[in-house]
C-alpha cells in the first residue's frame, strides 16, 4: 500500500483555513520523516484471529485507525506487516500510565503474553495451513 499523497496538502489547507478564520497567517514547514504505518489487511486478520484464539475475543479491542509514524513503517514497506498494541494495564501493580509517561511501569506477565501472540501469529504466517 502506498502513502496517501494528499495528506500533506490537506494539512496545509487546514492550517491556511484556520489562520484565515482568525485573521492570522500560517506557515507550514513539512519535513519528511518516517512514512505512515499502513497495516497489511491479511496480517491484521492473522493477528486478530491469533489474539482471539489465545486470549478470547472479550480480551481484544479492535481500535479505530490512528495516524502513526514509526521506524517500523520502513519494514512495512518491504514486507507484509501489522502494527498492533498490547494492553499492559494492571492496577494492582500500578501499571496504569501510558508508554513514555515518567511513572510508566509494565506488567512483566503482559510481555510474556505478547510474545506468545507474536510467536503464534508468525507460525500461522510462515507455515501453510494443515
Amino acid at each position: 500500500m502506498k502513502r496517501p499523497a494528499s495528506m500533506p496538502g490537506r494539512g496545509c489547507a487546514r492550517s491556511w483555513r484556520a489562520s484565515l478564520s482568525h485573521n492570522a497567517s500560517a506557515e507550514v514547514d513539512l519535513r519528511r520523516g518516517e512514512p505512515p504505518v499502513i497495516n497489511d489487511p491479511d496480517m491484521v486478520e492473522i493477528v486478530r484471529r491469533t489474539g482471539a484464539g489465545l486470549l478470547g475475543q472479550d480480551n481484544m479491542l479492535i481500535a479505530p485507525g490512528w495516524t502513526a509514524a514509526d521506524d517500523f513503517a520502513f519494514y512495512s514497506e518491504k514486507c507484509p506487516s501489522v502494527y498492533f498494541r498490547l494492553g499492559i494495564r494492571n492496577e494492582e501493580l500500578g501499571a496504569v500510565y501510558p508508554l513514555h509517561h515518567p511513572p510508566f511501569q509494565v506488567d512483566e506477565q503482559a510481555i510474556a503474553i505478547g510474545a506468545v501472540v507474536l510467536c503464534d501469529a508468525a507460525r500461522k504466517f510462515l507455515l501453510p495451513p494443515s
